[in-house]
């Protein structure tokens, strides 16, 4: 039996068919469910067999997944960004602990990043470390939400049961805000289930190229506050609120207020309630500078336990940062599988060269 026959994997790309390319490369190896779907203004589907590809230059990010989301039939999906890795242990992990547990509804494991010297080698180190045993656990959908938007960690990239991350994207597709779209995967599948890092390889992440959405979209707490945005605002409020009172609990909070909520603990802020969007913008206003504060006090710890905000810059410096968690599962150092699934990773960049 496939083992990968319950998950598709979805590749979301514009314009960066040398990335697309290696991630083909690289995914031909596994007997999976793939979709591609490129909205390139360039016609350019693949010529592999095995990849199910769409053409989508009149959709903008979100409403493109959506539009792919809607056709997947397994009961798990992961994206995967077309200059990133997932590996297969990570993901038979995953499905595995999502199988054995119906309160779930994401599941990912650790992350490396990786950088191509000009020489051809492969620097790699881990990443989002300051989050490496992050899970959202609690009972109820309002505390699960809180728990994600203050300790946040991104779980775009996690592999979610398939109904939650269309609803994720049926709402994201109403409003146009990139990062906005990131944070909602996380409050929408807090509202399905649970979330857990579990301790094995999962996500290389190439740190040379970042995300072409990045400069587009700015700060949450500027987009908020721009007069111009206040209707998509609204969209997303009012979209994320049907969302709650669907699957929530309606006895401990009403949805519009949780949205709220949300948005403000994850700018850095306590618990707060405010009753309409002039008042959240008052909120955002007054939580930014908290958020400064408790970065600044923080910046101490993250450094002493090896939090980097940007790459290491040499071959030293990997290897010392490699070797601080060179006791820690979840890496490719970690074992054999591990090992296996880096070292196909590594091949795929080298073959590549980019």
């Amino acid at each position: 039996m496939n083992k990968f026959s319950n998950i598709s994997i979805v590749i979301p790309t514009y314009n960066r068919s040398q990335y697309l390319n290696r991630s083909l490369d690289y995914w031909k190896n596994f007997d999976i469910n793939l979709y591609v779907v490129d909205s390139s203004e360039i016609y350019s589907k693949p010529e592999s067999n095995s990849v199910t590809y769409f053409h989508t230059p009149h959709l903008n990010f979100a409403e493109k997944i959506f539009y792919i989301l809607e056709k997947i039939t397994t009961p798990y999906v992961a994206l995967c960004a077309d200059d990133d890795f997932i590996s297969k242990s990570g993901l038979l992990s995953s499905i595995d602990y999502l199988e054995t547990h119906k309160d779930f509804s994401s599941a990912q494991g650790r992350m490396i990043g990786f950088y191509l010297n000009n020489d051809n080698s492969v620097e790699y180190y881990p990443t989002y470390i300051s989050r490496m045993n992050f899970k959202v656990d609690h009972p109820d959908a309002l505390s699960r939400i809180k728990r994600a938007m203050s300790e946040y960690m991104h779980i775009f990239y996690a592999v979610h049961r398939t109904e939650s991350l269309k609803e994720s994207f049926n709402v994201s597709k109403i409003f146009f805000y990139g990062r906005g779209w990131e944070l909602n995967v996380s409050m929408i599948a807090s509202l399905y289930g649970k979330h857990i890092t579990l301790p094995c390889f999962y996500l290389a992440r190439d740190n040379q190229t970042g995300s072409p959405l990045a400069p587009v979209f700015p700060m949450i707490e500027n987009w908020m506050q721009d007069p111009n945005n206040q209707e998509e605002i609204t969209k997303w409020r009012n979209a994320f609120s049907q969302s709650y009172d669907n699957h929530g609990d309606k006895k401990l909070s009403d949805g519009k207020i949780v949205f709220d909520e949300a948005i403000a603990l994850y700018i850095g802020g306590d618990t707060v309630s405010p009753k309409n969007i002039h008042d959240l913008k008052k909120a955002v206003k007054s939580y930014a500078p908290i958020f400064l504060i408790k970065l600044l006090k923080n910046f101490k710890i993250y450094f002493r336990i090896g939090w980097y905000f940007m790459p290491p810059s040499s071959p030293d410096d990997y290897l010392k940062f490699r070797e601080k968690f060179s006791s820690k599962k979840g890496y490719p150092w970690s074992d054999e599988d591990a090992r296996n699934d880096w070292e196909l990773m590594k091949k795929m960049i080298q073959v590549h060269n980019i």
